[in-house]
């Protein structure tokens, strides 16, 4: 059992007041999602809806919305769960309910992020950052990990890995093994997204994969080692996608074909073209070429751009480079025009991303600063 699920079952052990349980429970319930026993969070939080479904208690609706919002979320990326976080917020900010306001705040910035609404997350930020907190908290080490994870993405690694060791700190001091998994595993994917992109153009530093390549080792291995089970397939990719680029191809087939064949797609909502051609793209280097030419055929072009921008590219070149590969020219020929329009998006992406981190003044941190 985990310092945070301990402590909050030593409380939930001696507390006498109905109010306070119910709202340990539903922090628990919270906490189990986040490591993939939604099995059990959902029934926490269906039992917690029998007693307390009438909202009489506003704060412990405000834990059920959002524990809701997490499982969804963790769950299988459902785009509900940001409505059912949105509705606790707002409830917290009417009335007020402080902290709760903030630690729903902090669980938008996470949401917003994934949906690369940037504004929307630097909003969710500010509010964050209007708290004198010098201690610790759920809220401030989410904050911590986003702030990370937009650097990161940015392409500011020293400034993002700043912000990666202060979340860590946080989530030591709480006890907190599921946010540790989640900052080792966002450090990992989010650099392999940004070098996914970079070898579309060019070679790849071989150093510089074989550090990645680690890293991904490493998340993969606390994943395991903690007993986690929340989005275990999205780490299971990031080793596929390591081993293409390593051009380790044979060993990237057997995991791609497992999450293909155990309907990962569906678990993957708008990355599932992405890791379908992928996988085309690893039976083709393998010289499975009829293999190669069933999953190409298989795949849903035309909802491609629903995913991030960044897929997008990748997803582009690399059904351009597989079709081509496989002699279907005519069918690949009207994605050609697309890659440059995509590129230039992307860098306008990232420099609105740079902007707002920089209107947050965080890049150097001052040693007064709350978050810092």
């Amino acid at each position: 059992m985990t310092p945070l699920l301990t402590r909050i079952d030593q409380e939930l052990s001696v507390c006498t007041d109905p109010l306070r349980e119910a709202e340990l429970l539903a922090e628990r319930a919270c906490y189990l999602a986040r490591i993939g026993d939604f099995a059990e969070a959902t029934s926490i939080v269906a039992s917690l809806r029998r007693v307390y479904g009438d909202g009489r208690n506003a704060r412990i609706a405000v834990w059920l919305m959002l524990a809701e919002g997490i499982i969804l979320f963790f769950q299988s990326l459902d785009v509900r769960s940001r409505d059912r976080i949105l509705r606790a917020y707002a409830i917290c900010a009417v009335l007020p309910i402080v902290d709760l306001k903030l630690l729903t705040a902090s669980w938008l910035a996470h949401l917003e992020f994934n949906r690369m609404d940037f504004r929307a997350m630097k909003n969710m930020i500010q509010i964050c950052l209007t708290d004198g907190l010098q201690e610790a908290s759920a809220w401030r080490v989410r904050i911590r990990i986003i702030l990370a994870d937009a650097l990161m993405y940015a392409r500011r690694e020293v400034d993002a890995r700043f912000w990666y060791e202060k979340a860590r700190q946080d989530a030591i001091a709480l006890g907190d093994d599921a946010t540790l998994g989640a900052l080792i595993y966002n450090r990992a994917a989010l650099a392999l997204g940004n070098l996914k992109i970079d070898s579309i153009e060019s070679e790849i530093d071989p150093e510089r994969a074989r550090l990645l390549a680690k890293e991904v080792a490493s998340a993969s291995a606390y994943w395991k080692g903690a007993g986690q089970r929340a989005l275990g397939q999205l780490l299971m990719w990031c080793e596929a996608r390591i081993l293409l680029v390593e051009r380790r191809f044979s060993d990237a087939v057997l995991i791609l074909k497992y999450l293909v064949k155990n309907d990962a797609p569906k678990t993957l909502q708008t990355g599932s073209q992405l890791l379908q051609i992928e996988y085309a793209l690893a039976l083709y280097e393998c010289r499975m070429i009829q293999d190669a030419e069933s999953v190409f055929s298989l795949i849903d072009v035309g909802s491609y751009s629903e995913m991030n921008i960044d897929d997008q590219i990748v997803f582009v070149s690399t059904y351009i480079n597989v079709g081509e590969c496989l002699g279907c020219h005519e069918i690949v020929k009207p994605f050609v025009p697309l890659v440059e329009p995509l590129r230039k998006s992307y860098t306008q992406m990232l420099r609105d991303l740079q902007l707002m981190l920089d209107e947050l003044d965080l890049m150097k941190p001052s040693p007064d600063h709350q978050l810092s």
